[in-house]
């Protein structure tokens, strides 16, 4: 996906329970990246009935250009959902946006948003 990118997953209840105990995490991965402004950092957020709640910021490092040809400079970032449990319903998909942070930079990148577990 582009940026900025959406994504929804339909979760079942352990899956939901997973995640609300912090033994499922969203893993953002950065497959490619190209800089058009800087400072050019990424916004995360957990869409909940049309609102944007933030869940986190980061920013690649080194700050500079790859390709998805170049999966050696990929970024991956682990984000917990658990602070924001309370948000996230059952029966609703759990909906969420990257984008770069309006106020700073900009540029382009390609990502992917995943479901993994963690260890318990």
């Amino acid at each position: 996906m582009k940026l900025p990118a959406k994504q929804c997953f339909n979760l079942d209840a352990e899956n939901l329970q997973a995640l609300q105990q912090d033994h499922k995490r969203v893993v953002i991965v950065v497959q490619s990246f190209k800089p058009l402004r800087l400072p050019a950092g990424l916004v995360v957020w957990l869409v909940v009935d049309n609102q944007r709640h933030e869940l986190t910021r980061f920013a690649i490092h080194p700050l500079r250009a790859f390709t998805m040809q170049e999966p050696e400079r990929q970024s991956r970032f682990l984000v917990s959902l658990v602070e924001q449990a309370s948000l996230i319903k059952a029966g609703k998909p759990l909906c969420l946006e990257v984008g770069f942070d309006g106020s700073q930079g900009s540029g382009e990148a390609e990502i992917m948003i995943e479901l993994i577990n963690t260890p318990k």
